[in-house]
């Protein structure tokens, strides 16, 4: 690499070729090391916003997994509720008429019989 004209020589005349030459080494080694922080606080910032996004999806994840964990409690509760209807249904349907339910029956179709008859009559009579 070719040296910058004009201090050139009385830079070397003063402090000799050696140091000269490691001033430059130096100066060139402090360019690229500033180069290189750039650099890394580039990757900084990429890592801190990948590390936020990668927090964003565990949270979305977890969000899932509970609304699945929520469904599947719910229609685990839906399916018992409904056994139990049906197991209270087909108990119903087993037990025999008692005693109050055969008079409301009777009652009822004797009724119903009564309708029947008197709208009979009531169409004859006109």
């Amino acid at each position: 690499m070719s040296t910058p004209v004009g201090k050139d020589s009385s830079d070397r005349e003063k402090f000799g070729q050696d140091e000269y030459n490691r001033g430059v080494d130096a100066g060139k080694i402090d360019a690229r090391l500033a180069g290189h922080d750039q650099h890394f606080a580039k990757i900084n910032g990429s890592i801190e916003k990948m590390a936020n996004e990668m927090h964003n999806l565990v949270l979305a994840v977890q969000q899932l997994k509970d609304g699945n964990t929520n469904t599947a409690n719910a229609l685990d509760r839906y399916d018992r509720t409904l056994g139990a209807i049906d197991q209270l249904s087909l108990e119903r349907l087993k037990q025999p008429w008692g005693s109050q339910t055969k008079l409301v029956a009777i009652i009822s179709a004797v009724g119903i019989i009564m309708v029947v008859l008197i709208s009979v009559i009531v169409s004859i009579v006109r």
